[in-house]
C-alpha cells in the first residue's frame, strides 16, 4: 500500500516558489535600471586647443622661408620651424584653434607651439600674436619676455611686438607690427604707398604726399 504525504507537495511547491522569486530578483537587478549604470559620470574639463600644424598665408602666392627652404602659399609649418619673410614680403601663419601670427617684411621669428600654447620668439622684425580663448601666448626676443597674456585666464588677445635690429628693447602693443605691415591682409594699400614715397625722394615727396593723401574740395574763388 502506498501512502501520500502532503507536506512533501507543500515543500516542493514553496521551493519552487522560492526560486521563481529569486530569479525575478536577479533580473531586476541586473535590468537597465541599476544605480551602477545609470550613475552620471562627473564632467570632465574641457581639453586645450590643440593644432597638429600651422599653415602659411602670402597674397599672390608670394614665398617665404622656412627653416632655409623657401615655401609658397599653404605650406605647412611644424612646432619649432623659423620663419623668415623677405622685403615687400607679409605673411600670416595660421595654428587653426590656437589663432594665428601675422608676420611684418623682413622679419625673421620662431614660431613653438603645443595644446594650448603658443611661443613666438622674435628674432628680428615685427609679428602680431593673435591667441584665442583657452590658448597662453608668449612672445620674447633675445632680451626675454617681453608679452604674453594671462596664464590661468587665457583670454583671448591680440598682442603687437616690434624688434627692430639693434633696438635696445621690443615695442610692445604700440601699433607697430600693424604699421609695418604685418599679415597677409595687410600687404596691400599702405605699403604701395611707402613705395611711392621712396620712389619719388626727397624733391619729389610733396607729389607723393598728394598722389597719396585724399584730396579736399578746393575753395570757390572769390566773387569781385
Amino acid at each position: 500500500m502506498t501512502f501520500k504525504n502532503p507536506l512533501s507537495h507543500k515543500a516542493i511547491a514553496l521551493l519552487i516558489v522560492c526560486s521563481f522569486l529569486q530569479f525575478c530578483v536577479s533580473l531586476a537587478l541586473a535590468g537597465p535600471g541599476s544605480p551602477s549604470e545609470t550613475a552620471v559620470a562627473s564632467p570632465l574639463p574641457a581639453p586645450p586647443p590643440q593644432a597638429n600644424g600651422g599653415r602659411v598665408i602670402t597674397r599672390n602666392n608670394q614665398t617665404v622661408t622656412v627653416n632655409g627652404n623657401v615655401v609658397g602659399n599653404g605650406a605647412t609649418v611644424l612646432p619649432g620651424a623659423i620663419v623668415e619673410t623677405g622685403e615687400r614680403v607679409a605673411a600670416t601663419i595660421n595654428l587653426g584653434p590656437l589663432g594665428s601670427i601675422e608676420i611684418a617684411p623682413n622679419t625673421k621669428i620662431k614660431i613653438e607651439f603645443s595644446d594650448g600654447q603658443v611661443k613666438v620668439t622674435i628674432i628680428e622684425g615685427c609679428a602680431i600674436v593673435k591667441n584665442k580663448q583657452g590658448v597662453y601666448a608668449q612672445i620674447y626676443t633675445d632680451k626675454g619676455l617681453v608679452a604674453s597674456n594671462d596664464g590661468i585666464q587665457r583670454r583671448a588677445a591680440v598682442t603687437d611686438v616690434c624688434y627692430p635690429p639693434g633696438a635696445p628693447n621690443a615695442i610692445v602693443n604700440q601699433g607697430a607690427a600693424a604699421n609695418a605691415g604685418a599679415g597677409a591682409g595687410a600687404v596691400g594699400s599702405d605699403i604701395k604707398k611707402l613705395e611711392l614715397l621712396g620712389i619719388f625722394g626727397g624733391g619729389g615727396l610733396a607729389i607723393a604726399l598728394l598722389a597719396i593723401l585724399p584730396r579736399g574740395e578746393n575753395p570757390s574763388p572769390s566773387q569781385p
